[in-house]
């Protein structure tokens, strides 16, 4: 069975917020200081410049330094190694940071080593809890993911879910937050079932624990609206999702007022995916109006978080290739469709005939999926925008001489056995 993983613009991209806590520059200096001052202290090879050292390998990394943080977490390793009293947790911190920074770099192979020295210690190590052991296999998921080894991520994928449930309990909203990161993985694996059943277990643990008013069940609705824009089917469920979240009783403050410009962007993106794209103009100004005319938030504020398109529906191609990568140029307009759509590169290999004409078919394909395709375009100053010279690749890993897909994960979709 072939399957095209589309890593999709996840719908509730709340992380275009304004960060409440600080900034990466912020956290960097702050952890340089610490580490200055345990340096001073306690000398430049003692055990209490390891936390200083971690953190500021982690601010490092989030600032994308990656030579910086390297260097930290290597030191740091080191001092671990000559002072093995210290919490096993702190030697965790430093896998799961040099796993997050081999992902930067493109080495994903190398990534999952790292991963699975901290998946065997925090196993063994009584000190850590259950719930790292979940992180360290949902990024082994993610990882899994991006090569395009689908029944291995979902493995891992279920087996942080089982940890969590433990946890906290099969009716937390703890647990409703992590069926609604594993709906993100059936998502991009493109199991639409199982996405809707986390999506929809999560709602009824919200709503049983909340009440069905309650602010806090927007996301899985407008997750589970989401995930029909992005199969391009069952559009009166979506509606009847936005309908819901639409009633919820919201508060005054920013993050209700973020929640609800979401809500009213979607019933846009159900417009450019499913109906006219340009009756959604309206909606995404009045999405824009909910952030700016919020007295704590303003006009830079939903500038930003309308900053970017967003992916809504990637259309696979009819034909696809065994092996190789596909870019393509693209302009998303300002009713979310796609134009001017160019091929970059065609890196299907071609040494004779019929595989130049497979080659050529691929990226007419390719072509041809682009232009199906639907975004939620970026909003300047209440005004949805067209944005040009955007990228998109397309990763082929069916080679029949391979047993596991050999994706390099740097695509924006891959297309696996």
């Amino acid at each position: 069975m072939l399957r095209w993983l589309a890593l999709l613009g996840l719908t509730l991209a709340l992380s275009s917020m304004p960060a409440q806590a600080g900034d990466p520059p912020g956290a960097r200096a702050a952890a340089a200081d610490r580490l200055q001052q345990a340096e001073a202290t306690a000398g430049p090879d003692s055990p209490q410049v390891i936390v200083p050292a971690i953190d500021l390998a982690a601010a490092l990394l989030a600032e994308g330094n990656a030579d910086g943080a390297a260097s930290l977490l290597a030191r740091a390793s080191g001092l671990l190694d000559r002072y093995p009293e210290q919490d096993r947790a702190l030697r965790l911190r430093v896998l799961i940071l040099q796993s997050d920074l081999l992902v930067r770099l493109g080495r994903l192979a190398d990534s999952n080593k790292v991963l699975y020295e901290a998946l065997d210690l925090s196993r063994r190590a009584t000190s850590i809890s259950p719930l790292e052991q979940a992180n360290v296999l949902e990024r082994l998921a993610a990882n899994e993911g991006r090569r395009g080894r689908a029944t291995s991520a979902s493995s891992y994928v279920s087996d942080a879910l089982a940890l969590r449930g433990k946890h906290f309990g099969k009716d937390s909203p703890e647990y409703a937050a992590a069926l609604l990161r594993a709906a993100d993985w059936y998502r991009y694996n493109g199991n639409f079932r199982l996405e809707v059943d986390a999506e929809k277990t999560a709602l009824a643990i919200l709503e049983a624990t909340f009440g069905a008013r309650d602010p806090r069940l927007a996301i899985p609705l407008i997750r589970l609206a989401t995930t029909r824009i992005a199969q391009r089917a069952q559009r009166g469920d979506a509606v009847a999702a936005m309908d819901r979240a639409s009633a919820l009783e919201f508060g005054p403050g920013p993050e209700d007022a973020y929640i609800r410009a979401e809500i009213l962007a979607t019933q846009a993106d159900l417009h450019v995916v499913f109906g006219k794209p340009g009756d959604g103009t309206p909606v995404y100004a009045q999405a824009w109006r909910r952030i700016a005319t919020h007295e704590q938030l303003g006009d830079a504020a939903a500038n930003q978080y309308f900053a970017r398109v967003r992916q809504l529906f990637v259309s696979a191609p009819d034909v696809i290739a065994n092996i190789g990568t596909i870019n393509l140029a693209y302009t998303v307009t300002a009713t979310g469709t796609v134009d001017d759509v160019r091929i970059v590169k065609n890196a299907v290999p071609a040494t004779d005939g019929s595989s130049q004409a497979a080659r050529s078919d691929a990226g007419s394909a390719m072509w041809m999926a682009m232009r199906r395709s639907r975004y939620r375009p970026r909003v300047v100053d209440g005004v949805p925008v067209a944005t040009p010279d955007l990228r998109f690749s397309s990763e082929f890993c069916l080679d029949p001489t391979q047993f596991l897909p050999i994706c390099t994960g740097g695509a924006n979709a891959s297309a696996v056995r």
